[in-house]
């Protein structure tokens, strides 16, 4: 229901074209953030999930803001030994895939250093605990604040869940406090919509006012940014799948998968 999910989703399903196989979607207008009764009804359908005719799974996990979601369905699969593909997150027992695109993320942040002149940025990262994507984005800011001999302060860090509405607060915290800084840097594109949207509420434009930058390439955020190509990872996710299916359907049952995950031909794949 958005360009960066529906690239992601074609580039999977032609991958598993070429490969013989066949995909089906599970997909939801909701992240499961809020918790209200619009994602409680948006839930059902990963409830209703047939795993007895599933052989194998690709999840994309920054889409579940709900990491207790991905957590129920990576068990359920293991529980009957379903091998697991997950883009963009990590998990023991599963095959995880994470785009790095440290060396553009970083070379955003030196630009906006050495041709902007920013010296007191502020970081928003994507959610506190338990997450390599938010966890590596951040270690990525505190290393080009280093190169450009900036102190890094926790006072300039706050988390937004990868969702703009937490980002909203944290702007119009930081106006009201009277410490809005030289540019915001945001860990994704939803966060830094946000922050644009609460600095037109308050009167204020970007850049004149601060600058702004996002990362992942949201079709929503009309502003320069540097495009992470996210579909790459789908097309990566689904080649893993297929090797290692190929790889084990081969062996003697040895490897670390059981070998009762290969009777018969894959022909369903499912996809969050």
């Amino acid at each position: 229901h958005d360009r960066s999910r529906g690239e992601l989703l074609a580039k999977i399903n032609y991958a598993a074209v070429d490969a013989g196989f066949k995909m089906i979607c599970y997909n939801s207008f909701e992240d499961f953030y809020r918790h209200d009764a619009y994602e409680c009804g948006a839930r059902n359908v990963y409830d209703r999930i047939d795993y007895a005719m599933l052989d194998g799974m690709i999840i994309c996990a920054q889409h579940f803001c709900d990491e207790k979601m991905i957590d129920e369905i990576i068990g359920q699969c293991q529980k009957r030994e379903i091998p697991v593909v997950l883009l963009d997150g990590e998990r023991e027992g599963c095959f995880c895939i994470c785009n790095d695109g440290k060396a553009a993320f970083q070379d955003m942040l030196r630009h906006l250093f050495t041709v902007h002149a920013i010296r007191d940025p502020f970081f928003i990262a994507g959610r506190k605990e338990g997450d390599p994507v938010s966890d590596s984005r951040l270690a990525w800011y505190k290393e080009s604040l280093s190169e450009q001999g900036i102190a890094f302060r926790e006072d300039r860090v706050d988390y937004g869940d990868f969702w703009d509405e937490p980002a909203m607060r944290i702007t119009e915290r930081l106006y009201r406090e009277g410490k809005l800084p030289d540019a915001m840097i945001c860990a994704n594109d939803s966060m830094a919509f946000g922050v644009i949207r609460k600095m037109k509420e308050l009167g204020l434009t970007s850049p004149k006012d601060m600058i702004v930058t996002g990362w992942n390439h949201c079709r929503e955020l009309l502003l320069s940014e540097t495009v992470h190509l996210q579909g790459e990872s789908g097309v990566d996710g689904a080649d893993l799948y297929f090797r290692l299916r190929e790889a084990l359907c081969r062996s003697d049952g040895g490897g670390a998968l059981s070998d009762s995950l290969c009777h018969g031909a894959f022909r369903e794949l499912w996809l969050r």
